[in-house]
């Protein structure tokens, strides 16, 4: 049983870590049968670990309003279009549809609802997400649900890429309702929780509110009866894995006091600002919200153009263009760890 682990670690190890290890470790035959069972272990654990944001993309120094996003990559020519730009986050929307010149069968496509037919399917966009990867184009995903009946097949297909999946996956949805008296229906938490975390642990849950603001309705924030409950849900889930809350900007500059309990009550979480074009904005209390309360460390900004230039965040240009920089800190940690495990084992 040892031998077929010995055969099996550098196929298990990223390729990135197998080629920054000593020749003598990168060959199996040379390591005890012991040695090598335990780093067969710690490579099957490394390619479990959910790929971070920061840990793709070490040039933005922990800045996470650095981070640059593609929203609605709903087509080939959009998708291909992100890529060409080297967007860091492809933002994605996923339904139960049919596919251009397809058989006519249910798979999940991308689309917008009320949208449900497209010339790309999650299929396909994840083929081309991971061969930009394999070709040196670091980028991450953002898949966004508005149902449960999409959820299942679509984590089967992201099940079946697992193995190449070296990359940031969000799996996005409104799961609770929100501001202002939001009507709109969530998509069950309970379905949603499980299914992800039982499924697809190794990615970032995006678990946010349903909102009803615009237009007419301009003034709105997030409640602390609405914090309380989301972190209900978490913890009867008992969530372990990243979890990043998306917040609508106009309401989240009037919610600075229960972002920040959130912020101190789920470990490590992150917070993702989103807006719609036309969207009432207070940008000086949102830019308070985003520097002073949450932090850089803590906030993706994915807003249209014309607020990001209000904000004036200012991230470095040498951060925004860090989606080609190599995972060489994870690879150092991966070895540092691997050797320490061969020491024991000598």
């Amino acid at each position: 049983m040892l031998r077929k682990y010995q055969r099996a670690v550098c196929v298990a190890m990223p390729s990135v870590m197998c080629k920054s290890v000593p020749r003598g470790i990168r060959f199996a035959k040379t390591l005890s049968p012991l040695a090598t069972f335990w780093v067969f272990l710690l490579a099957r654990v490394w390619a479990a670990m959910a790929m971070s944001v920061q840990e793709n993309f070490p040039g933005i120094d922990n800045d996470l309003t650095a981070v640059t996003w593609g929203h609605a990559v709903n087509s080939r020519v959009q998708l291909q279009d992100a890529l060409t730009e080297n967007l860091m986050m492809l933002e994605a929307d996923v339904v139960l549809g049919t596919l251009e010149g397809g058989s006519g069968d249910h798979i999940p496509v991308m689309a917008h609802p009320p949208d449900n037919v497209s010339d790309l399917s999650l299929e396909g966009f994840l083929a081309e997400v991971v061969a930009a990867n394999q070709k040196g184009h670091r980028c991450g995903i953002k898949l966004d649900f508005k149902t449960v009946e999409v959820l299942g097949p679509s984590l089967q297909q992201l099940q079946l890429l697992e193995n190449q999946i070296n990359f940031p996956v969000m799996l996005n949805a409104d799961i609770l309702p929100g501001p202002v008296d939001s009507t709109t229906k969530p998509v069950d938490a309970d379905t949603f929780l499980d299914l992800c975390v039982s499924q697809f642990p190794n990615s970032t849950l995006s678990v946010g509110w349903t909102t009803r603001y615009g237009g007419l309705i301009f003034n709105g924030s997030y409640s602390e009866d609405q914090v309380g409950a989301m972190e209900e849900v978490l913890k009867r889930h008992r969530v372990q894995q990243p979890v990043t809350f998306p917040v609508r900007a106009g309401m989240a500059a009037n919610s600075g006091a229960a972002l920040a309990r959130l912020k101190d009550s789920v470990a490590n979480s992150t917070f993702t600002v989103w807006s719609s074009e036309y969207d009432a904005v207070n940008v000086k209390k949102l830019r308070e919200v985003i520097l002073s309360t949450l932090g850089r460390d803590r906030v993706f900004v994915d807003v249209p153009r014309s607020l990001w230039d209000k904000l004036e965040l200012n991230p470095a240009d040498v951060q925004r263009a860090a989606s080609a920089a190599p995972l060489a800190s994870m690879a150092a940690l991966t070895l540092s760890m691997v050797t320490a495990i061969l020491h024991k084992f000598k």
